[in-house]
């Protein structure tokens, strides 16, 4: 299900991108290849969304609530 839901974040690919950024957890990529060939137009989304997670703020720029399970 998720395979059919889910496209690689690398435009030109057709693959399922089963696999996601280590970082911001946003794109998606079908493995290391197409996630190393769409760095240089990633890595600016990546860095921001990834310091908004560490400074728990989410997409939409409001605080994300954090619940400890």
């Amino acid at each position: 299900y998720l395979e059919a839901k889910t496209h690689c974040s690398n435009p030109g690919c057709s693959g399922a991108g089963l696999k996601k950024c280590p970082a911001c957890k946003q794109a998606r990529y079908c493995g290391e290849p197409c996630q190393y060939a769409h760095w240089k137009v990633h890595k600016a989304d990546c860095r921001r969304v990834s310091a908004e997670l560490k400074a728990g703020v989410g997409a939409s720029g409001k605080g994300v609530i954090k619940v400890d399970s």
